[in-house]
């Protein structure tokens, strides 16, 4: 029985653009008689504008992300334990709207087998404290940016084969 220890640190920057193509003609109409119509209690004017507040701005913007990871594998059998537990920090540049998560804390476990010479199977699953803030940039938007108040979690099933 082989029982083998390793660790591992690492750091990470990234910086990725991020833009959006949110444009409809319904955002073109310039006629008073249909801005100033009523649907549902409210001006047609007024539906578009709380509409444009929930899309994502027009113009481009930038999500630098800093993260921080410590890694520990443990060899044991034909087998390894995996754990991960990050930190990630992200600011949006050129954001016009309040970004009110900018760090996120993750944590990993997973096991991996090889079944076979080239063939490795791995399980993993991994809990996020804020959602995916620093993971998916293009989702934080006015209109999504209240799920990242909440944790999310996600699970791995892996099949390497190597030819």
């Amino acid at each position: 029985m082989a029982y083998c220890l390793r660790f591992a640190f690492t750091t990470s920057i990234g910086l990725h653009k991020v833009s959006h193509d949110s444009y409809s003609p319904l955002f073109a109409i310039t006629s008073d008689f249909l801005l100033n119509s009523i649907i549902n209690g409210k001006t047609l004017k007024l539906v578009i504008d709380e509409l444009k507040q929930e899309l994502p701005q027009q113009t481009p913007w930038y999500d630098a992300v800093f993260g921080v990871n410590f890694d520990v594998l443990y060899k044991i059998f034909d087998g390894q334990l995996m754990t991960s537990i990050g930190w990630l920090y992200s600011e949006k540049i050129d954001f016009k709207f309040e970004q009110s998560y900018k760090q996120n804390a993750y944590l990993k476990i997973g096991f991996a087998k090889r079944l076979m010479n080239n063939l490795t199977i791995d399980v993993s699953g991994t809990a996020y404290q804020h959602y995916l803030q620093g993971i998916q940039p293009i989702l934080y938007t006015p209109k999504t940016a209240k799920f990242f108040a909440h944790p999310y979690g996600e699970l791995n099933l892996s099949i390497h084969y190597r030819f």
